[in-house]
């Protein structure tokens, strides 16, 4: 008979708070955390072996500027969804035809976050320390920048989403 879980799921993020322009989220014991969307370079079922390296050497490059007590966490999410586009009706024919073609079919759409954790020492409540926070800012500022000079779309989580 497997052992039951008695583990009460609670949570993940306990708060929010908006500075220096990037939401960040706190779990339970106190570790701040930052969350990127952005567009993977790296089509699914791509046989374009550069792009893959050039991906890879990106994250490399963010695991190497956020050094040791940083979590660095990639998470794909998969949609299954139906293709729908409004056409105009005063679109050419060639044009409505195309977008007809595809209509309700099914598609996998993919988006990919990155997750950027200052992590706490084992058995401790996170305590503020200022010198800290600065360099956690610094950090996810520069972790911003890489994404930026990648040309990757990035969206940082607000609020109000």
């Amino acid at each position: 008979m497997a052992k039951e879980n008695k583990k009460v799921f609670d949570g993940i993020y306990a708060q929010l708070e908006e500075t220096d322009g990037n939401v960040v989220l706190f779990d339970a014991k106190g570790t701040p955390s930052v969350i990127f969307e952005m567009t993977n370079p790296v089509l699914r079922l791509c046989t374009d072996s550069e792009r893959y390296m050039v991906f890879q050497d990106v994250l490399a490059n963010i695991v190497q500027t956020l050094g040791e007590g940083y979590a660095l966490q990639k998470q794909d999410i998969f949609c299954r969804q139906r293709y729908h586009r409004d056409v105009p009706e005063d679109a050419e024919f060639l044009t409505r035809s195309y977008f007809n073609y595809f209509e309700g079919r099914e598609f996998t759409e993919i988006t990919t976050y990155l997750i950027v954790t200052q992590e706490a020492q084992r058995g401790q409540f996170v305590q503020y320390d200022p010198k800290k926070w600065l360099d956690f800012h610094s950090k996810v500022t520069k972790v911003d920048d890489i994404l930026t000079e990648m040309r990757a779309t990035r969206h940082t989580a607000t609020t109000a989403s």
